[in-house]
């Protein structure tokens, strides 16, 4: 099953219930595709899929950021 949410803000693209990717407003108020990054050590590394839940969890942790 494929939908969008929001979660936090951000439209979050959902496949079989596993965020895929996102759109955020880019600085000229445009729409662009963005996607998951889980901390690591002092490094942000790309996630290629997360669970909704995870994804609200470490935006508010900051150990998610959606670039």
């Amino acid at each position: 099953m494929e939908k969008w949410i929001t979660i936090s803000g951000y439209e979050v693209y959902v496949i079989d219930g596993k965020v895929k990717r996102a759109v955020k407003i880019d600085g000229s108020g445009g729409r662009v595709t963005a996607y998951i990054y889980r901390k690591v050590g002092d490094a942000w590394r790309k996630e290629e899929e997360a669970t909704p839940a995870a994804v609200r969890a470490g935006l508010k942790r900051g150990t998610i950021r959606i670039l």
